[in-house]
């Protein structure tokens, strides 16, 4: 009986025509990066040993059939790069729920859900309450929709989130305190716990502009390095220095928002950050002379804020090129600082 149907990243056309009711023992589908077309077959929920199901990349369009809650087994889904229609209705058909009507509350959906990336689908709508729910999230990725709404502060409440994008939507509000307070990036045991890195989940990664880099570069959902990235949104507030914290963090891009305030000096304590983009704000006040001890750091910038000051010398700082001791200017700041690598 089959088992695994591995079609990933050849040149299929046409619409996905297939008798999934004789795949019932089918654990993986992955039809990811072709050029399927049409709708997501509703007789794909026949297959209720499903795990793996990866259709990303493709022109797929229309909506998540209802009957896939039927898809009990399902835990890793990726949706990434189609045209589907409606965040709640791609969502929430594949909770396990029972009666007619979908509670708003309560709801025991994706029990098992290790990995969900549903990028650049022009979804609509907010991020839907029931998410929090999955408990065992490891990588969320919902960029490059049209969400809207403030980021959920139980975002922030998952042991085991160490991967989290929600840039290029439209999210506004404050960023919540609880995300700089992700258990899995403040503590390297939380951050391999429950991670089963022997399961295949090809994934890819966007460019600043949106294009799609290239595929395989993360084989395993696992192999993504643990990230926080929220930027082109409309978030306000300030920065907080709880963000320090998160000592296992590779990658912070807040950029493209309307954050005000400082650079807190605690950011320092992100020792093993690699990439810190706060480009595109309203930030104020000098760069903290403590960011010089972030010793894994390729990439800085905060060009296109209001800082003054020196550009503080020392530690990673003196491998960015043609760093003298340069004044920043007050009223416009153009400051991108990238080490060769």
């Amino acid at each position: 009986m089959l088992t695994v149907l591995d079609l990933w990243n050849n040149s299929l056309g046409g619409r996905i025509d297939l008798d999934f009711r004789r795949f019932d023992r089918l654990t993986t589908l992955n039809l990811g990066w072709n050029m399927l077309q049409g709708l997501i077959p509703e007789p794909l929920s026949s297959c209720k040993a499903l795990k793996i199901l990866n259709l990303s990349r493709n022109n797929l369009s229309g909506q998540v059939p209802e009957k896939f809650c039927r898809l009990r087994s399902l835990s890793f889904l990726n949706l990434n790069a189609n045209s589907l229609s409606n965040l709640s209705q791609a969502l929430g058909v594949l909770q396990n729920f029972q009666g007619e009507e979908m509670p708003t509350t309560g709801i025991r959906g994706f029990q098992s859900l290790h990995a969900m990336g549903i990028g650049n689908c022009a979804l609509t709508g907010r991020i839907p309450s029931w998410l929090r729910n999955c408990k065992d999230l490891s990588s969320l990725n919902l960029s490059w929709n049209r969400l809207t709404g403030e980021i959920p502060s139980w975002l922030g409440r998952f042991d085991h989130l160490s991967y989290l994008d929600l840039s290029n939507n439209s999210l506004y509000g404050e960023i919540p305190a609880s995300l700089a307070e992700l258990k899995s990036l403040m503590s390297e045991m939380s951050l391999h716990d429950g991670n089963d890195s022997s399961i295949e989940f090809p994934l890819f990664g966007w460019g600043s502009s949106g294009q799609i880099l290239e595929p395989m570069k993360y084989k395993h959902y696992t192999d993504l390095p643990p990230t926080v990235k929220l930027s082109y949104n409309r978030l306000n507030g300030s920065i907080s220095k709880e963000f320090g914290n998160l000592r296992y963090l590779h990658w912070l891009d807040l950029s493209q928002n309307n954050l005000s305030g400082s650079i807190p000096e605690e950011l320092s304590g992100m020792v093993n950050l690699e990439r810190l983009d706060l480009s595109f704000n309203n930030l104020s006040g000098s760069i903290p002379s403590s960011l010089t001890g972030l010793s894994f750091l390729s990439f800085f910038s905060v060009a296109f804020n209001h800082l003054q000051g020196l550009i503080p010398r020392g530690g990673q700082f003196l491998t960015f090129p043609a760093l003298a001791s340069k004044e920043i200017q007050v009223s416009t700041v153009i400051l991108c600082l990238s080490a060769n690598l």
